[in-house]
């Protein structure tokens, strides 16, 4: 196995390391908004969560797993 056959190899896992902890933290989100749907929680809570901010970091965190994944496809 030469130099850059490794280079790609580390870098396919180190890729694959981002986007295992970009999905999951996807997941933790929709898992987080998702409670709030409960007829438990406040309304004042629901809001307050909401405009904090969470629905833009989800899509940011989407973004940026959309350029990793963009990015793993032209590694050979």
């Amino acid at each position: 196995m030469g130099g850059d056959e490794k280079t790609a190899m580390m870098t396919r896992f180190q890729l694959s390391n981002v986007q295992t902890w970009a999905s999951a933290a996807m997941t933790d989100l929709d898992t987080c908004t998702d409670g709030l749907s409960g007829e438990g929680v406040d309304g004042e809570v629901k809001r307050r969560v909401m405009e904090s901010g969470v629905v833009d970091v989800g899509h940011m965190i989407s973004n940026a797993l959309a350029f990793v994944n963009r990015y793993g496809d032209g590694i050979n």
